[in-house]
C-alpha cells in the first residue's frame, strides 16, 4: 500500500489480489476509452499473475533454470506491458487534465468575456429602462397632477354652476313665475278669488306682490262699483236726479275700475321688464358657462389623448422590459448549463483522483512489495549459489586428494560449480532487472503523485469555476428579478393610466351631462321669455281695455 506505507500482506494469486476487485469495479465506467484501457490492464494483470505463479511453482520445485527462464521470457515482459498500460492510464488522466485546462482557457477567453459583455449590456439596458421609466413616471405624475387639477376645477365649477342654476331656476324663477302666470290667467278669466303665496324679496316676489295688490285693488274697486251700482238702483226710484247721480257714480266706479286695472297693469309691466332683463343676463351667463363647459370638455379630450399616448409608451416599455427579462432568463439558463458541465468535469476528475489514481498507486505499491519479495528470494538463491560454489570447491579439493578414485566426483563437482556460477550470474541479472523495475515503479509512483496533485489542483480550479458560475447564475437571477420588478411596476403604471383614462372619461361624461343641463336651462329661459312675452301681451290687452 503505497499511500499508507503498509506492507502488502495479500496473496499472490489473481483472486487474492485487491487490484483484481478494483478492476472489476472500474469496468462499469461509461467512458469507452477508459474501459478499453482497463480491459487491457486486466488482461496484462491476469497474465502477470499467471507467470508469477508459474515462477513460484518452478522455484519451489527446484527447477531454478526454468524459473529464471520463465521470469525473463514471461514475467518481466508482462510487467513491462502492465507498466505500459498504466502509463496509458496516466496519459489518459493527463488528457483529462489538458481538457480541463482547455475548458479553463475557453472559460477565460470565450465565456467570461461574453458574460461580462452580456452583463455590461444588461446593466446599460437596466439603467436605460430605469431612466426611461423614471422619466415616464415623472411626466405621468406631472400630467396626472395637471389633469387632476383641471378636472377637479371643471367638476367643481360644473357642479357649482349646475347647483346654482338649478336652484336659481327651480326656486327663484321658473316655479314662482309659473305660479304668477297661472295666477294672472285665473284673474284674467274673472276668478277674483284666486290666491298666490310666495315669500321672496326679488323681482319675482315683487311681481307676485304687485299681482296680489292689483287683485285686491281690483276687488275693492269692483266691490265699490257694485256698492255704488246697488245704491244707484235703490235710489233710481226716488228721483231722476238720484238716477243721474247714480249714473255718475257708476261712471266714476267704472273709471276707478279702469284706473285700478291700468295701475296694476303698469306695475306688472315694470315687473315683466325686470324679469326680461334678468332672464337676458341669466341667458348670457348660461351661454358663457356653456362655452366654459365646452372648453373643459375639449381639454378633457386632449388630456385623454395624451394619457392614451403615455399609456402606449408605458406598454412599449413593458414589452421591451419583458424582452430583456427573457434575454436574462436565457443567459441564466446558459450559465446553469455551464455550471452543470463544470460540475460534471469536477465529478469526473474527482473520480479519477479518488479511484483510478489511488488504485494505480496501490497497485504499484503492491507490485513493489512483490518485487521486494522476489528480491528476497533472489538473495536466498544467491546464498544457495554461494554455498553450492563453496561445496563444489570443497568437493574438488577432496577429489584431488582421493586421486584417481575421485576423478568422477571431481567432474561432478566442477559441473556443480559451473552451475552455481551460472546461477549467480542469472541471479545478478535478475537482480538488475528487478532493480530497474523498482526504479520504474518509484518513478511511476512519483508520476502518479504529481498527477494526483495536478488533479487536486484541477479539481480546486474546477470547483472555483463552478462557484463563479453559480455566482453568475445568482447574479442573472437577481437581474432577471429586477427586470421583472420593473416590468411589473410598468404594468401597474399602465393599469393606473387606464384607470385615469376611465376617470377622465367619467369626467367627460359628467361635463357632457352638465352641458346638457345648461342647454336645458337655456331652453327653460327661452320658455320663460315666451311666458314673459305672453304676460306682456296680456298687460297690453288690459291697458287697452282700461283705455276703452
Amino acid at each position: 500500500m503505497l499511500l499508507t506505507y503498509r506492507k502488502f500482506s495479500e496473496g499472490l494469486t489473481l483472486q487474492d489480489c485487491p487490484f483484481t476487485s478494483w478492476l472489476e469495479t472500474q469496468l462499469n465506467t461509461s467512458n469507452p476509452e477508459l474501459k478499453k484501457i482497463l480491459l487491457a490492464v486486466k488482461n496484462a494483470h491476469t497474465n502477470f499473475h499467471q507467470s508469477l505463479a508459474k515462477v513460484k511453482a518452478e522455484f519451489i520445485q527446484g527447477d531454478l533454470k526454468k524459473a529464471i527462464s520463465t521470469f525473463r521470457n514471461q514475467l518481466y515482459p508482462q510487467s513491462e506491458q502492465l507498466f505500459l498500460y498504466i502509463q496509458q492510464l496516466i496519459a489518459f488522466s493527463k488528457e483529462i487534465k489538458d481538457t480541463y485546462n482547455q475548458m479553463l482557457v475557453f472559460r477565460e477567453k470565450e465565456i467570461k468575456p461574453k458574460m461580462e459583455k452580456t452583463f455590461y449590456h444588461l446593466n446599460n439596458l437596466v439603467k436605460l429602462v430605469l431612466k426611461e421609466a423614471n422619466l415616464e413616471v415623472k411626466e405621468a405624475q406631472t400630467t396626472t397632477k395637471k389633469v387632476f387639477m383641471l378636472i377637479l376645477g371643471g367638476i367643481l365649477l360644473g357642479i357649482i354652476l349646475a347647483l346654482v342654476l338649478g336652484a336659481l331656476l327651480g326656486k327663484l324663477i321658473l316655479s314662482p313665475l309659473k305660479k304668477s302666470v297661472g295666477f294672472a290667467q285665473e284673474v284674467a278669466k274673472g276668478n277674483l278669488q284666486a290666491t298666490i303665496s310666495l315669500d321672496q324679496k326679488d323681482e319675482i316676489g315683487l311681481l307676485v306682490q304687485s299681482l296680489t295688490q292689483m287683485l285686491e285693488a281690483l276687488k275693492n274697486k269692483i266691490k265699490e262699483a257694485e256698492h255704488k251700482t246697488k245704491e244707484a238702483e235703490q235710489e233710481k226710484e226716488k228721483a231722476a236726479s238720484a238716477l243721474k247721480e247714480a249714473q255718475a257714480a257708476r261712471e266714476a266706479a267704472e273709471k276707478a275700475k279702469k284706473e285700478g286695472m291700468l295701475e296694476a297693469a303698469n306695475q306688472i309691466k315694470e315687473v315683466v321688464n325686470s324679469l326680461s332683463t334678468a332672464s337676458e343676463e341669466l341667458s348670457s351667463q348660461i351661454e358663457q358657462t356653456l362655452k366654459g363647459a365646452e372648453m373643459s370638455k375639449n381639454l378633457v379630450a386632449e388630456t385623454a389623448t395624451a394619457m392614451e399616448e403615455m399609456n402606449a409608451s408605458v406598454l412599449e416599455v413593458a414589452r421591451n422590459t419583458s424582452g430583456v427579462a427573457k434575454d436574462a432568463e436565457d443567459s441564466q439558463e446558459k450559465a446553469k448549463e455551464g455550471a452543470q458541465i463544470v460540475k460534471q468535469v469536477v465529478e469526473s476528475i474527482t473520480e479519477v483522483q479518488n479511484k483510478q489514481a489511488k488504485e494505480s498507486k496501490e497497485n504499484l505499491g503492491l507490485l513493489s512489495s512483490k518485487i521486494q519479495e522476489i528480491d528476497k528470494i533472489i538473495n536466498v538463491i544467491e546464498d544457495i549459489a554461494d554455498q553450492t560454489n563453496l561445496l563444489a570447491l570443497n568437493a574438488a579439493i577432496e577429489a584431488a586428494r582421493a586421486g584417481d578414485a575421485g576423478r568422477g566426483f571431481a567432474v561432478v563437482a566442477d559441473e556443480v560449480r559451473k552451475l552455481a556460477e551460472k546461477t549467480m550470474l542469472a541471479t545478478k541479472e535478475v537482480g538488475e532487472v528487478i532493480t530497474g523495475i523498482q526504479e520504474k515503479a518509484r518513478e511511476t509512483v512519483q508520476s502518479v503523485d504529481v498527477l494526483t496533485h495536478s488533479i487536486s489542483e484541477a479539481t480546486k480550479l474546477a470547483t472555483t469555476s463552478g462557484k463563479v458560475l453559480e455566482e453568475i447564475v445568482q447574479l442573472s437571477l437577481n437581474v432577471a428579478h429586477q427586470i421583472q420588478t420593473i416590468a411589473t411596476a410598468t404594468e401597474e403604471q399602465s393599469a393606473t393610466s387606464e384607470e385615469i383614462n376611465r376617470n377622465i372619461a367619467e369626467v367627460s361624461q359628467i361635463t357632457t351631462e352638465a352641458t346638457k343641463a345648461m342647454q336645458e336651462s337655456s331652453r327653460a329661459l327661452l320658455e320663460l321669455a315666451k311666458l314673459a312675452q305672453n304676460l306682456q301681451g296680456l298687460i297690453q290687452k288690459m291697458q287697452e281695455d282700461s283705455k276703452n
